[in-house]
């Protein structure tokens, strides 16, 4: 499906081989429902900016504004600041091609996965939070051996790994119990916060399950890494709904991840058996 491919792109873009395994992204689409779940109890009853609860729909939750950015203000920050910058140029883009802003901002997207210098010190140990410096560190190194080609296919799979897209949002919709999209079906200004952060979820379980193999240090790999090792990060990650700097700030009375939606069993499962098992369409889940 599109949204399988998009996190095979992300694995592939922040530590993983080319092509994962199917076992490691059955594993990751387990943790990602898990975790969007505990997301959307714990900003089911946040308060929003204005102060006043949402209350929570039996049958449906709408992400308003203000419900993210109260539960995840650096991440927000940061999120905010890199947009304003890919308006810029999508500005520039439009006035030299024609090129609708909202695209630009979409192929830059990839970009936000790298925030991190600006909004505070991590105090985070480095074998759960990756800096934005490592990151750097770490792709320069990959990229550094490719030619041409392979380096312009990577960037093309690093971009395409976006989740605040309109797949991402129709996926979630039919997966977890939230509105997410307009009228003409394109993702909510909200959803797509929150898809960067799913992205950055996947990320980090990226970075844990490369350092689980490779002895706590960020390496490349050609072989797949294998679904033990991002087991592993799932579970370093599992009582943790907060993403990059903003970890520190929640580290106590979140919901545990591997306990929402998603029983153990289907963390062993391969990616068409934990569609299944969530009870995803081919519809809802492509």
């Amino acid at each position: 499906s599109g949204v399988q491919q998009a996190i095979q792109n992300i694995m592939y873009a922040y530590g993983d081989a080319e092509v994962p395994g199917d076992e490691s992204l059955g594993v990751v689409l387990a943790d990602m429902h898990s975790w969007l779940s505990a997301v959307l109890a714990a900003v089911s009853s946040s308060p929003t900016a204005s102060g006043a609860h949402e209350a929570t729909s039996a049958t449906q939750t709408t992400l308003k504004k203000g419900m993210l950015e109260s539960r995840f203000p650096l991440e927000y920050a940061a999120y905010e600041q890199l947009r304003r910058l890919s308006r810029q140029a999508a500005k520039s883009a439009e006035d030299d091609a024609g090129v609708e802003s909202d695209e630009v901002v979409e192929e830059v997207e990839d970009d936000l996965g790298d925030f991190g210098d600006g909004c505070g010190e991590r105090t985070e140990p480095t074998s759960v939070i990756t800096s934005a410096a490592q990151r750097r560190h770490f792709a320069n190194l990959r990229t550094a051996r490719m030619g041409l080609e392979e380096y312009e296919r990577f960037c093309a799979r690093r971009r395409d790994g976006s989740l605040s897209t309109e797949t991402f949002a129709r996926w979630c919709e039919g997966l977890i119990k939230i509105s997410c999209t307009l009228k003409s079906g394109r993702p909510t200004n909200e959803f797509r916060f929150l898809g960067w952060l799913a992205r950055c979820r996947v990320c980090e379980l990226v970075e844990i399950a490369n350092r689980a193999a490779n002895g706590k240090q960020l390496r490349e790999v050609l072989q797949p890494l294998l679904a033990v090792h991002y087991r592993t990060a799932a579970q370093k990650l599992c009582n943790q709904i907060m993403v990059g700097k903003d970890a520190r700030h929640h580290t106590s009375g979140s919901t545990p991840c591997s306990l929402v939606g998603v029983s153990t069993e289907s963390q062993q499962l391969g990616p068409s058996e934990v569609g299944k098992s969530l009870g995803l369409s081919s519809a809802s889940s492509s």
